[in-house]
């Protein structure tokens, strides 16, 4: 008798559902394990790029007796690590510099000459108060004591300057010792200049309060009337010497029998005082040979002057005031010239150290262990995080669908 076999060929819905989740819980598990790797490799990167920054250990290198050369060398390689100790910090500034300046024109001029200033007082003819005649013998007297008062003062402050001692722990290269020196020479002028002007100008500040009389009877003159001497202010343009001693006005040559006008000397002024009238003139005339001429044909004594060179002028300094002159002590231009290589065998460093920075794979290896370990243990915790959730995705998207 033939045996009978049952075959179920159509699954059972249970098995499709089964088959289904299946399925679905692998692709999703994959899926968000793919996903969860990204926030390992970007702590990877993170801390490998970490590892090579704080692999760099810096480690200083010496050199010893650096010769000038070498120190150039050096410096151009490691300029912000490099230092070179002074084995002498200390020296004298007349030892690594040497200031020359130059004066203007007019103080080497015959203007300031003897034979200038005696050429004015050799005139015996009666002249007005306020002629140019009158006063200029005076008048380039002072000029030419400015000019020697502003020499010796710039000689006696460089004599003591030189001496002073200019002191670095360790040398500065050139692009930093120019800059310190210019800076060092430049308060030096200033103070040399403050030294000059504060005598200056309180010799001139006693004279003022006190009032004092001029001999050339600039700014007082003396009326005798009777038996009593009496005192006049002059006044110039409208200004009385009895309100201000640095009243002014245009400098003239007059006609002693008429009291005209015969010349006017541009730019110098005749006032109150000689040296405030000088202070406030200039030395345009004397630039000019033309007007220089004209000027020579009024004095008595015969004399051939050439004008002074305006070529010769490092600044406009044609229409300066002297007072403007003055208060740079005269001077027309400073030349400096600075000494790097006695500087540098001044200090005489023993040796220059510099830092290089060079790599540590012994702090490389660890960090790699540390973030092997970081990394499985972050898998690990994805593992059992997805092995926990998944189930419950995979029910509710099969619940929804």
């Amino acid at each position: 008798m033939a045996k009978v076999v049952s075959t179920n060929i159509m699954p059972s819905i249970v098995d499709q559902r089964q088959h289904r989740i299946k399925r679905i819980s692998i692709g999703l598990g994959i899926f968000l394990f793919i996903l969860s790797l990204a926030f390992p490799v970007y702590i990877i990167k993170i801390y490998f790029q970490n590892a090579i920054v704080k692999n760099n250990i810096p480690s200083t290198i010496r050199v010893s007796n650096p010769t000038l050369q070498q120190y150039f060398l050096l410096y151009s390689d490691y300029s912000e690590t490099l230092t070179c100790p002074c084995t002498q910090p200390s020296m004298n500034y007349g030892k690594i510099l040497e200031i020359d300046y130059i004066l203007h024109p007019v103080c080497s001029s015959i203007f300031v000459s003897e034979e200038w200033i005696l050429s004015f007082s050799d005139n015996n003819s009666p002249l007005f108060f306020d002629d140019f005649r009158m006063t200029a013998s005076y008048a380039f007297q002072t000029l030419q004591t400015l000019c020697m008062l502003s020499q010796q003062t710039i000689e006696n402050n460089l004599m003591k300057f030189y001496s002073e001692e200019y002191i670095n722990l360790n040398i500065l290269p050139p692009v930093m010792f120019q800059p310190n020196i210019e800076l060092r020479v430049s308060k030096f002028m200033e103070f040399s200049k403050n030294d000059f002007l504060l005598s200056f100008t309180m010799i001139r500040k006693i004279i003022q309060a006190n009032g004092l009389l001029s001999g050339l009877q600039t700014n007082y003159q003396f009326m005798a009337q009777n038996t009593e001497v009496h005192t006049i202010s002059n006044i110039y343009n409208g200004c009385s010497c009895s309100v201000s001693p640095t009243c002014i006005t245009q400098s003239m040559i007059y006609d002693v029998s008429s009291y005209t006008s015969l010349f006017s000397i541009p730019g110098f002024y005749t006032g109150c005082y000689v040296v405030e009238s000088l202070l406030q003139s200039n030395l345009q005339c004397f630039f000019n040979q033309t007007c220089l001429d004209q000027l020579l044909s009024y004095i008595s004594t015969p004399m051939t002057v050439q004008a002074l060179n305006e070529s010769l002028l490092f600044e406009d300094f044609i229409n300066s005031a002297i007072r403007n002159l003055t208060e740079n002590l005269m001077v027309e231009l400073i030349n400096l010239s600075i000494n790097y290589e006695n500087y540098y065998e001044k200090c005489q460093p023993i040796f220059c150290s510099y830092v290089i920075e060079t790599p540590s794979t012994t702090e490389t290896r660890n960090y790699t262990i540390y973030i092997i370990g970081l990394v499985i243990g972050i898998i690990g915790g994805v593992i059992s995080i997805l092995h926990l959730i998944i189930p419950t995705l995979v029910t509710l998207i099969v619940r929804n669908n």
